[in-house]
């Protein structure tokens, strides 16, 4: 089953339009799951959006926030679509992320913004936040995003 944190993306977006990487992406059993679309805006700048929040995306215990899993699921994601709309062969890793979840997102749409705030030859220094409908920023997040080798992923052992 793919997860959000299965990040070796291996697509071959070569020449192809972000609608392209989207479509790809959007179609991963865990988008689909949770009912996540993603939007690459322009280079280096992503949204993944809940449209429509349900149970399986809330907290526990009788709450009505959005569970911090799906909250950290989002920023991840942001980040990473953020360095793919850079690199010419899609696969990247996220190796470094850090989120401060300073108030409770609660509603019924949920939105993460990721974007490429610095970048070296194989690293995206990225961030990603998650607003209320009036702007205020509920949960933070920054990341490291690699690039990695088309192959590396194949190779790699599960744990």
């Amino acid at each position: 089953m793919n997860t959000i944190h299965d990040h070796f993306l291996s697509l071959d977006i070569t020449s192809q339009p972000f609608s392209r990487i989207e479509e790809m992406i959007n179609a991963m059993a865990i988008f689909k799951e949770l009912g996540a679309v993603i939007k690459i805006e322009d280079t280096g700048n992503a949204k993944v959006t809940i449209a429509q929040t349900r149970d399986v995306h809330t907290g526990g215990f009788q709450s009505t926030a959005v569970n911090g899993m799906v909250l950290l699921g989002l920023l991840d994601a942001a980040m990473c679509c953020a360095a793919l709309s850079h690199l010419e062969s899609a696969h990247c890793a996220t190796v470094e992320m850090s989120v401060k979840f300073m108030k409770p997102v609660l509603g019924n749409d949920v939105t993460s913004v990721g974007t490429v705030i610095s970048k070296s030859k194989d690293l995206f220094y990225c961030q990603a936040s998650i607003s209320d409908n009036l702007g205020h920023i509920k949960t933070l997040a920054t990341g490291i995003v690699k690039s990695v080798a088309p192959s590396s992923h194949l190779n790699a052992k599960r744990i």
